[in-house]
């Protein structure tokens, strides 16, 4: 293998500044790809989000648009995670999932209790939305979406790009996710004493035609914090083909 070409992406703003960007089609034919920059420091917040189109696979973009990423909200603080889109090969629909929390500590890693999840799905290319709510099971709410999660108690986080969103034969989009865990007193609980602990499990999805999604959770998976020090954190789906 020969490096043929070094071209700089994203530029980081300065020192001590992690820049990140993730580029990826967003149409299931065609040239047309988003991409999104973020910057975060040692705190491990999102700083700062921009976006930019292409329509020609990524040679040129469009000039970056700021995208807001917190706000003052009652309780705390409102934060947003975007994570990189997937299309549905099927329904040539752009699946963005993202991580949503009135934080009362504004931390990520303190606050993995209060994290919730929320969907968009996008018929453009990723400009415009035609569903953005909250991930959760029918006849449940926004701050208890499926039965053992609770906003407060048992939070709902993806953790990097690997937990990206995949379509099984039958037609199911899977996301793999990760759940706080709760000790003996029915509190949130680290028992490992590592950073976090983590049990892991996957949303399963089945479009309807309003391009809504009916979601329903699967069993969680768990680990002895005496084999891993954070449980099962930041899972990945595979599909045997």
């Amino acid at each position: 293998m020969r490096l043929k070409e070094r071209t700089l992406f994203y530029r980081t703003p300065g020192r001590g500044v992690l820049a990140r960007s993730h580029s990826y089609y967003t149409r299931r034919r065609g040239g047309q790809k988003l991409r999104m920059d973020t910057t975060t420091t040692c705190d491990d917040n999102i700083h700062s989000l921009q976006r930019a189109f292409s329509s020609d696979h990524g040679l040129t973009w469009s000039e970056p648009e700021q995208l807001k990423v917190k706000e003052p909200a009652p309780g705390g603080t409102r934060r947003w995670h975007v994570y990189p889109g997937f299309v549905d090969p099927q329904t040539d629909r752009l699946l963005t999932m993202v991580m949503e929390g009135v934080l009362p500590i504004d931390d990520p890693i303190e606050a993995f209790r209060w994290w919730t999840l929320r969907y968009r799905v996008s018929l453009d290319g990723g400009r415009t939305a035609v569903v953005d709510e909250p991930v959760r099971q029918e006849g449940h709410t926004a701050e208890q979406p499926f039965e053992g999660v609770l906003s407060g108690e048992v939070g709902m986080i993806i953790g990097d790009i690997t937990q990206t969103p995949i379509r099984a034969r039958g037609g199911a989009i899977l996301v793999p996710i990760n759940l706080t865990v709760l000790g003996p007193d029915g509190c949130y609980a680290n028992p490992s004493g590592s950073i976090c602990f983590l049990d892991a499990a996957v949303l399963i999805g089945r479009w309807r035609q309003d391009c809504r999604i009916r979601w329903e959770l699967s069993d969680r998976v768990s680990n002895d914090p005496r084999r891993s020090s954070r449980g099962c954190l930041e899972p990945l789906s595979l599909i045997h083909i």
